[in-house]
């Protein structure tokens, strides 16, 4: 279990574990909680089926799935950077950053004390084409209940 502390009361709980007993196809590979909702992606974190998002202020899943995601689209991306001399979306300093953050993790328990993170990185920016929502259908509404 990790816990990192962003700043101005802001948390993440990170907890990961392979000792699952029994995994089904719709369990979330990645679960994500915050103020604002919830995203999970389905299925395996190298296969992923799609997503579901949980906004609060919908009151409502979205069922997000065939999203055409494989687990080779990084070196799909890496490749059309180079043919195009296009910068890719992940840029070493974020790769460093993660890095820095999973030594320093494993740094801090076994020191038990909370250790500073030196590096940073400019957020990449996705274009998703589309507003959340736009395409989804409703699940686990029940207001659509007949």
């Amino acid at each position: 279990n990790l816990l990192l502390d962003f700043g101005d009361a802001c948390y993440a709980s990170i907890m990961t574990g392979f000792t699952m007993q029994a995994y089904h196809e719709d369990t979330p590979g990645i679960e994500v909680y915050g103020s604002k909702g919830t995203i999970q992606m389905v299925g395996e974190d190298w296969l992923p089926r799609g997503y579901k998002l949980y906004q609060n202020r919908h009151g409502y899943w979205e069922d997000h799935g065939g999203t055409g995601w494989h687990w080779t689209d990084g070196l799909r991306h890496a490749v059309e950077c180079i043919e195009n001399g296009t910068k890719p979306i992940i840029q070493p300093e974020h790769a460093y950053h993660v890095l820095e953050i999973m030594l320093k993790s494993m740094e801090s328990g076994d020191t038990g004390r909370a250790i500073e993170i030196e590096s940073t990185f400019t957020p990449p920016i996705f274009d998703l084409g589309q507003e959340s929502g736009e395409l989804a259908h409703l699940i686990h509404d029940r207001s659509s209940a007949e």
